[in-house]
């Protein structure tokens, strides 16, 4: 059996069988053992073996889409020795120049792991105070349903370079102005971020996607509208259709009131699903 064979039995059989897999890999002298070195060191945690192979391949490859994933993924946790988490966020940002989509892969996956191992998906974020987020959750039957409730606040680790926020519109009043101020919030927070703001002309004279537009004057060259929908269901299919036309954003925000959170994600999350796209909602 060749030497390709080999590390991957080796590998397959797993049990103390880590560094003889690597160095089976590592012998066949190629750039793709290299590769396969680092994918199965990575299942040992051999970091040490895993920062050495990816800094050759860097020497002779310097835009090696593997080599430099793993070393901004893995760097951005302290990890290898001799990368810091800023020198991981510098090479990332090289690697939009270089590999645009790898990056935008490690994009999202450094910001889904941030969300993953320290924030419960459970619980609405919020761009406003916890009080204030919290309102609409304080009825008796609500608390019954969802005993173990609470807000909180958009963690800093979670900046995605790729993102929209998906903005439900709302007649006039209390809960609009809220949806916009916490809109505004985010704009400020995410430079790049793309608005959409949804909502048809239901109990208003001009469509609801429309007021949130000319509420956001300083952030209207972000902001894509949806004039149409006329129902929940109805944003989602015109979120669906935008996402379509824009595949390069891998992070979905929703902003709403928090009693109508779970009625939207449900129907995006159902719409995207029907339309053969990854969920993507945060």
């Amino acid at each position: 059996m060749d030497t390709f064979g080999n590390a991957s039995l080796l590998w397959n059989e797993r049990v103390n069988r880590g560094i003889p897999a690597i160095a089976s890999a590592l012998a066949t002298g190629t750039i793709e053992g290299k590769h396969m070195a680092i994918d199965i060191a990575l299942g040992f945690d051999h970091w040490d073996i895993i920062i050495d192979t990816v800094e050759e391949i860097l020497a002779e490859y310097p835009s090696d889409p593997h080599a430099l994933a793993v070393k901004v993924m893995y760097g951005s946790e302290d990890a290898l020795h001799g990368v810091s988490r800023e020198d991981a966020l510098a090479i990332l940002d090289g690697m939009f120049e270089d590999v645009p989509h790898t990056a935008r892969f490690v994009d999202e996956s450094i910001a889904d792991m941030k969300m993953t191992w320290g924030h419960e998906f459970l619980h609405p974020l919020t761009s406003i105070s916890l009080e204030e987020c919290a309102v609409g959750m304080n009825s008796t039957t609500l608390l019954e349903l969802f005993p173990n409730f609470m807000c909180e606040d958009i963690p800093e680790v979670y900046n995605p370079r790729e993102l929209a926020v998906v903005v439900f519109g709302a007649a006039e009043g209390y809960a609009l102005d809220a949806r916009i101020e916490a809109t505004r919030a985010l704009a400020e927070r995410y430079p790049q971020m793309t608005i959409i703001a949804t909502g048809g002309a239901l109990a208003t004279e001009k469509t609801e996607g429309d007021l949130i537009y000319d509420a956001l004057p300083e952030y209207q060259d972000r902001i894509v509208v949806d004039p149409k929908a006329r129902d929940t269901i109805g944003n989602a299919l015109f979120v669906a259709d935008w996402l379509k036309k824009n595949v390069h954003v891998g992070n979905l925000l929703i902003l709403t009131s928090t009693w109508h959170v779970v009625r939207a994600s449900v129907a995006l999350r159902g719409v995207l699903k029907r339309e053969g796209m990854v969920s993507i909602i945060k």
